[in-house]
């Protein structure tokens, strides 16, 4: 009885869960490996680890004076090219909202594997809620922990996307402390820790 207890205070625990709407060109052991790595993907998303991260999240930025030859530092709380505060991030991601604006808890995947030999890793675009994945990439990154961790960080660059948060183009300095960047990197660290917190509980990150 105290098992089936512990399983649904697990359940009401996790505020945000993910849903595979669809693996189009995956095959069936590649299909499975997904699916148990998204099962880390919850506990990952709803655990306070995530969250102390998001919402204490900042960056630092310089300007240099020129006539005294000194450079002041500044700490810029919250994201690049964002006015929500870490906290205001933190609870747009938890709603699970669409790029239609819904929000029914959890974060919807359509996913696709294609082949290019070029630098993207995927992309998706504002207007839908599917992400095309490079096989160049992603079958090898499956195969590790850390890989599997970069892959978290990849989806979850995606969904920041089409929760509506940009970035700039080119490659500049303050790109990496955008919303897209920033919170996919902050995933990807608590991705490989061993342990996370949900729901007060200590859960162990098997995948």
């Amino acid at each position: 009885m105290s098992n089936l207890v512990d399983e649904y205070d697990k359940e009401s625990a996790l505020r945000l869960r993910t849903e595979i709407r669809e693996l189009k060109n995956f095959s069936k052991e590649v299909e499975e490996d997904f699916k148990e790595m998204f099962r880390a993907y919850e506990l990952v998303l709803n655990s306070q680890e995530l969250k102390r991260e998001i919402v204490n999240h900042y960056y630092h930025t310089y300007k240099k004076t020129w006539l005294f030859g000194k450079r002041t530092t500044y700490r810029n709380y919250g994201f690049h090219m964002s006015r929500h505060s870490g906290a205001e991030v933190y609870d747009r991601l938890m709603s699970g909202a669409d790029y239609k604006g819904v929000s029914d808890g959890d974060l919807d995947f359509t996913l696709e594997l294609y082949y290019k030999n070029n630098g993207t890793i995927a992309y998706t675009y504002p207007s839908v809620s599917k992400v095309w994945l490079n096989k160049k990439f992603f079958l090898y990154r499956l195969k590790s922990r850390e890989g599997r961790a970069k892959i978290l960080n990849t989806l979850t660059h995606e969904s920041m996307h089409n929760l509506g948060y940009k970035h700039e183009r080119k490659r500049t300095k303050l790109r990496i402390h955008s919303v897209p960047y920033a919170v996919g990197r902050l995933v990807e660290k608590v991705a490989l820790r061993s342990t996370v917190t949900v729901g007060g509980k200590q859960e162990v990150l098997y995948y």
